[in-house]
């Protein structure tokens, strides 16, 4: 890595499959946000960078502050952050397989660091926001697909393999995974495919379409809820964790805290434990669809200390 020059601004950067959020990390906070559409090839992803960069230092030299010192992201996939390298599979497959946080550095002359998604929504809870003062938490992170995590007395608990989290490929049946059944993405997909919409809605439309009382937007907002339950409820007979939280672009939604509630407690009474006999702890990750940028600053820094 380059080798790091004092405190300077930042630019963070959260790929999603759909979407890419970015912003500047200045004086301990999140400056001049943008989300724009994630490319679709590796170079094109460079040229949105450059993009990105230049948008940024005009900002900053418009503000008569600090230049960029480096680039913090998070990313999708499994992330070995000491080799520079995201494993696995994700939305987003043309930034797999390579290290590439050695080729950003050699390309924009910045250091670089890179954390799965998940573990950066956690890092930024447990350092800034509301797991602090936990010992067991779970992180859920609800998007394209599900990104999870899970820590220890601030100790993210990664596994020699790092998967530790990854509940996203928990099976649910002979098709699908946890991923595909509890991500509103992957629900308003299907309700665009078997309504037959020439114009796709969005799933902020299908959760106000629900709202509204149309008894078929209701059945496919059930069947989320259902879905995400029942994959908290296995975590939570797993983990005895003290506090869950849920983050992701979802997490923006007021109910989602109550709605997923009642389910768990649903299926805890049909397995013959009451509400009594456990304690949910469940809430919104304190930065909502922030957390990810912000965790990626907490690694950066972990990773210049």
């Amino acid at each position: 890595m380059i080798e790091r020059c004092g405190a300077m601004a930042l630019l963070v950067i959260d790929i999603g499959g759909s979407f890419i959020k970015h912003g500047l990390w200045l004086n301990e906070r999140l400056e001049h946000r943008d989300t724009v559409l994630t490319p679709s090839s590796l170079s094109e992803f460079y040229n949105l960078i450059e993009t990105i960069l230049s948008e940024q230092n005009a900002w900053l030299e418009s503000m008569d502050t600090e230049s960029i010192e480096g680039i913090a992201m998070s990313v999708p996939g499994t992330v070995d952050a000491r080799q520079g390298i995201i494993k696995g599979v994700s939305a987003v497959p043309y930034i797999h397989g390579f290290n590439i946080v050695e080729a950003m550095e050699e390309r924009f002359k910045l250091n670089v660091t890179i954390e799965n998604d998940a573990n950066c929504v956690a890092l930024a809870e447990l350092h800034y926001g509301a797991a602090q003062t936990q010992g067991v938490v779970l992180f859920l992170v609800i998007g394209t697909g599900i990104g999870g995590a899970w820590a220890i007395n601030k100790t993210l608990m990664k596994g020699p393999n790092l998967f530790g989290g990854e509940f996203g490929y928990m099976v649910m049946d002979d098709e699908k995974n946890y991923s595909q059944y509890g991500s509103i993405v992957n629900i308003v997909k299907s309700y665009n495919e078997d309504q037959g919409l020439s114009e796709p809605i969005t799933g902020k439309e299908l959760f106000d379409l629900a709202l509204r009382g149309d008894p078929v937007a209701n059945q496919y907002i059930d069947c989320f809820y259902k879905h995400l339950a029942r994959g908290v409820f296995n975590l939570l007979v797993a983990f005895d964790p003290e506090l869950v939280l849920i983050g992701g672009g979802i997490s923006v939604r007021e109910d989602i805290i109550h709605k997923l509630t009642e389910e768990i407690y649903q299926i805890f009474l049909s397995q013959g434990v009451s509400q009594d006999q456990y304690q949910l702890n469940l809430k919104q990750c304190q930065f909502k669809d922030s957390a990810n940028l912000v965790g990626a600053v907490v690694n950066y820094n972990n990773q210049s200390i």
